[in-house]
């Protein structure tokens, strides 16, 4: 502990800084509006291509063999559990066209990837296994394999604690795991993808040896990030905690002002595909985040699919199916809309700095020195 004139001063050190805070008779007096630390938001959203085509749900959902038990999840992932006794083994896709690529992912058990074995078989009177994965990619001839199906196989004394295996089968050679989406890209309206921002804080304090999470409230503010252009959370040396925000949360109801032109039917037949102006949109930019419809900013190269445009100038060009419509117009585009929403996220040209929370009294938590850090959950 130091003093100036008689004034005890602790010391707050931010990012290697240190501000000094006055304490006088227990009362903390701290210098006024100086930000100590700014926060940045962050959106998230798992996007597919489309390669894996092994349907969920497989054969059976769920099996129990010779004390091991597998789950097929709705994601295309297999849980397994439980210590064999024998050989155990899961049917992933029953007869039918199984050409492709096949590969297994995931963190192997002790003892390798041998553990778990996918084979490829085919049946014509007699069992045949024609190629054997261990975690490997293995390709299938389809002029061969049409009449095969695919199994998960378990070696006799193997132990698995909800042990989750992923595989995928695919046109082209992958590496990497994703989830069955139909054949298609996702986000898409039949496989839509969650958008998921910062929705808690907790602000952590510390000297190295102690530590205390102080929860900022909100106020049901999200934090988000979109392109280049992400929300704020600034923390004062005041103890004020303000949220500036920059990104703006849509939902797409129906309700909003979209523009048709009955002409457009004409160039596309298999689409309606209307507009509206996201409001306060960032001029200029062309970033935006959609949970069902895959975004692009070419408008011509896409004509043929769902997804959803944006113009520079924050024209929403929104492309359905025509059969998805119970009337081919603008009355059943909205009605549509208004039963399957559609979630926006965008960068604002004009931000908003509100006040959400104050924490003086502890903000000064510690002697010495403390350490700001943050630790958050997703919505």
């Amino acid at each position: 502990m130091s003093s100036i004139n008689g004034t005890n001063i602790e010391r707050m050190r931010v990012n290697g800084n240190e501000i000094a805070l006055a304490k006088i008779n227990g009362n903390v007096v701290f210098q006024k509006n100086k930000l100590l630390k700014t926060f940045f938001g962050d959106s998230k959203q798992n996007t597919t291509t489309g390669k894996n085509l092994l349907p969920f749900p497989y054969s059976a959902n769920e099996k129990t063999q010779n004390g091991i038990n597998f789950k097929a999840n709705n994601d295309g992932s297999i849980t397994i559990n439980g210590t064999s006794t024998d050989n155990a083994y899961f049917a992933l896709l029953g007869y039918g066209d199984i050409s492709g690529q096949v590969k297994i992912e995931g963190n192997y058990i002790s003892g390798g990837s041998e553990d778990i074995i996918i084979n490829v078989n085919y049946f014509d009177g007699k069992y045949h296994t024609l190629a054997t994965n261990k975690g490997g990619s293995t390709k299938i001839d389809k002029s061969v394999y049409e009449k095969g199906y695919i199994e998960i196989y378990i070696p006799q004394n193997k132990n698995f604690n909800n042990y989750i295996i992923k595989p995928i089968l695919s046109y082209e050679i992958v590496n990497y795991w994703e989830p069955y989406t139909g054949g298609k890209p996702s986000p898409n309206p039949d496989y839509p993808q969650k958008i998921s921002s910062i929705n808690g804080v907790n602000l952590k304090i510390s000297n190295g040896s102690k530590e205390l999470k102080i929860p900022i409230n909100l106020q049901g503010n999200i934090l988000a990030k979109v392109g280049d252009y992400a929300d704020e959370l600034q923390i004062y040396s005041n103890g004020d905690v303000n949220i500036v925000k920059k990104i703006y949360k849509r939902i797409l109801n129906g309700n909003e002002y979209w523009i048709s032109n009955d002409n457009w039917n004409e160039d596309y037949p298999t689409h309606f595909h209307p507009f509206y102006h996201l409001p306060n949109y960032l001029t200029g930019q062309a970033n935006v985040i959609v949970d069902k419809y895959r975004v692009f900013t070419n408008f011509e190269s896409h004509r043929a699919e769902e997804v959803c445009t944006i113009e520079t100038v924050g024209a929403m060009y929104l492309f359905v199916a025509k059969e998805r419509l119970s009337t081919y117009n603008l009355t059943g585009f909205k009605q549509y809309l208004s039963e399957n929403n559609v979630t926006v996220y965008y960068p604002l040209t004009n931000s908003t700095t509100t006040k959400v929370d104050n924490i003086k009294e502890e903000l000064n938590s510690f002697g010495d020195y403390s350490n700001i850090e943050i630790e958050t959950t997703y919505e």
